[in-house]
């Protein structure tokens, strides 16, 4: 909610009538240098009608802040109770060769607002309710003199009560119908935090009947009066469309410039996330990271982690600081930010800028978790799946993955159906849920469940007619991006001629690629083609036996077989009967007899 900061407010029907009666006694041919000297001969309130037209550039004279202040300073020293506001102001803000000196500007808000100034009273109010200038916090005297301003018709101090009566505060009872009221009767002047509260009402149905077209047309009139809440938003509508109003990212991008030039923190974040996702605008990483940076450094945790993300990826031009990364997810976790905490969480399990420390990581996994993070989700269940930092519990995992795949998080879902497809954490074994669950994920791309269906496909499981085309073509989705899985799979569909034409030579090119990334089944198959000399390799006994043993080393049944052949028969190595029988005792051990 809106609330209007204490800032320059003048009674305009007071100094209208002052300049009247000035200007009527103004002789033209007066010098205005003499009108300063003879000052003390003037009343109170003279001084205070020169002072303005001093501060504004009015009334013949030329715009001379400084000598305003010294005018004001005589004014409100006799008594003034305007001088005394206006005096009061510059001390707040620092500003017209006065330091800043928010005691002294309370101690003239004091003198003013019981002379029954509304705008001092306002001032005053605002210092009570947030403790400034020497004064305890005190929500009850605040409310008290926001309802004596407002009595007078104080636009701002109306605004400011309607707060109090919409959030209960200082002793007022909490009264929507109230706020809305007092919403109303400031926005009536065109005041704009009431224009933008009231609109909030609207948009939320608080205080009155929910009407989004007509928070719309609100929010536009403060928007238009430069207000950043307002244009934030407004911003929002455009993006989602809301309220009647047609989406619109260029016009949604346009407010969160508005908004941010005014140092909005939300609209800084959001614009930022136009230049990364260039929705609204041209696509500019360099620009984002900015952005990012500048909702960071003011501790917005959004923009912390998601500047963290663009450490990790590179974007903008950033490189990889895994140090700062970690300082921008803690201080984006420390506010709760879910994301955060699982992203910080996987930093500790991985080691990656920090000791690694699985019991850190499980506690900010499980944090992430309990605010229904699909991430934090996934990781909890994964530590429990497979016994990182924790006792393995297959069933406690289940349920979380099931909750994180509900919100369709593409890893939860490829390890759900590994449950289902294998019968674990007390799931029925379901081929059909499995492979639902593995188009899923690799809708999204997850490359497991890419590879995982095209062996349903290949097999004919999960219901499905046996189809090696579509096999071929799931394996080489996921193998055209490096998954070694599926380029072992594809390469023994090219081996076979299985869902398309054989081809030895492309399925050695696939089996290369599998086994450099250590696939266990593609060094054995590549071992096998060097054996044999297969798909355009050269016969090389001794690099087949150099393979077979990186996959026996990792206790692979078939490398470890293949390898007990090479000694028996003494293929690439020297005969060895006895190393033999002991490899073939492994793999029969290993269900390979």
């Amino acid at each position: 909610m809106s609330r209007a900061a204490a800032y320059h407010h003048h009674n305009h029907q007071l100094l209208s009538a002052l300049y009247a009666d000035e200007n009527a006694a103004e002789d033209p041919n007066d010098d205005p240098g003499d009108l300063f000297r003879d000052t003390p001969l003037l009343t109170a309130e003279q001084q205070y009608v020169l002072a303005q037209h001093c501060d504004k550039g009015t009334g013949g004279h030329d715009k001379d802040p400084f000598q305003a202040t010294r005018l004001y300073k005589q004014a409100a020293d006799r008594g003034n109770a305007s001088a005394q506001f206006e005096l009061a102001w510059r001390y707040r803000q620092g500003t017209a060769g006065l330091a800043q000196d928010e005691k002294e500007a309370v101690r003239l808000y004091k003198l003013s607002a019981e002379q029954g100034n509304s705008d001092a009273q306002c001032h005053l109010a605002y210092c009570y309710e947030y403790g400034l200038g020497g004064l305890e916090k005190n929500l009850d005297e605040a409310a008290k003199l926001y309802r004596k301003s407002a009595e007078t018709g104080n636009v701002m101090a109306e605004c400011n009560l309607g707060v109090f009566f919409k959030e209960g505060l200082g002793g007022v009872e909490k009264n929507l119908a109230e706020a809305v009221k007092l919403y109303r009767k400031s926005a009536e002047h065109g005041f704009p935090e009431a224009l933008h509260n009231l609109a909030y009402c609207y948009d939320r149905g608080q205080g009155v009947k929910q009407n989004q077209a007509e928070a719309a047309r609100l929010y536009r009139i403060a928007a238009d009066q430069g207000l950043p809440t307002s244009q934030f938003n407004l911003a929002l509508y455009y993006s989602t469309g809301a309220a009647g109003l047609p989406v619109d990212h260029t016009e949604a991008a346009r407010l969160y410039e508005l908004a941010a030039e005014q140092g909005h923190l939300h609209a800084i974040h959001n614009l930022a996330v136009c230049y990364d996702n260039g929705t609204g605008v041209a696509k500019n990483p360099k620009e984002a990271v900015r952005l990012y940076k500048l909702a960071a450094d003011r501790g917005l945790a959004t923009s912390q982690f998601n500047l963290a993300m663009c450490h990790k990826s590179g974007e903008g031009g950033l490189k990889r600081k895994p140090a700062e990364e970690v300082r921008l997810l803690r201080g984006a976790a420390e506010q709760c930010y879910a994301p955060a905490q699982s992203a910080l969480g996987l930093c500790y399990e991985k080691g990656d800028g920090v000791d690694r420390d699985l019991g850190e990581a499980l506690q900010l996994y499980r944090l992430a978790a309990e605010q229904g993070n699909a991430q934090g989700q996934f990781c909890l269940g994964s530590c429990y799946d497979e016994s990182k930092g924790v006792e393995q519990d297959q069933t406690e995992a289940a349920r979380l993955y099931k909750l994180a795949a509900d919100q369709g998080h593409a890893n939860a879902l490829f390890s759900l159906g590994i449950f289902y497809e294998r019968g674990l954490g007390g799931l029925p074994l379901d081929q059909a849920e499995a492979l639902r669950l593995y188009r899923l994920a690799g809708n999204q791309g997850n490359l497991g469940a890419l590879c995982n269906a095209g062996v349903f496909y290949e097999q004919g499981w999960g219901g499905v007619a046996a189809d090696a085309a579509e096999a071929v073509r799931l394996y080489k989705l996921a193998a055209d991006r490096g998954f070694a899985p599926a380029q072992k799979n594809l390469g023994y569909c090219y081996e076979n001629g299985t869902g398309v034409a054989q081809d030895t030579a492309e399925a050695a090119r696939l089996y290369c690629l599998a086994a450099e990334q250590g696939d266990l089944g593609a060094l054995c198959n590549l071992g096998v083609y060097f054996e044999k000399g297969l798909g355009g390799l050269e016969q090389d006994t001794a690099k087949a036996v150099e393979l077979y043993k990186l996959a026996a080393a990792e206790g692979y049944a078939r490398g470890l077989k293949n390898l007990a052949i090479c000694y028996q028969e003494g293929v690439g190595i020297e005969k060895d009967e006895a190393e033999a029988q002991r490899l073939f005792k492994r793999a029969a051990e290993k269900g390979l007899a």
